[in-house]
């Protein structure tokens, strides 16, 4: 594997991880509450903000 192939390996599986976490999100927001369902979805944000991060990462540097 060539490192283009690397590269667009992480694109999809930080995508792929992207979608799931967005999928969640959503369904945190829909059916859960109280306090313990604020926290996880305080949790999932964060993560799907680090993702967000990376997948800029991973598209800049697939743009050099």
């Amino acid at each position: 594997m060539n490192e283009d192939e690397q590269w667009e390996l992480l694109e999809k599986l930080v995508v792929d991880r992207i979608l799931f976490l967005e999928f969640r999100i959503a369904n945190y927001n829909e059916w859960k509450s109280g306090f313990r369902a604020a926290e996880l979805l305080v949790e999932l944000k964060q993560e799907l903000g680090c993702y967000r991060d990376l997948k800029a990462f991973v598209d800049q540097k697939r743009a050099q």
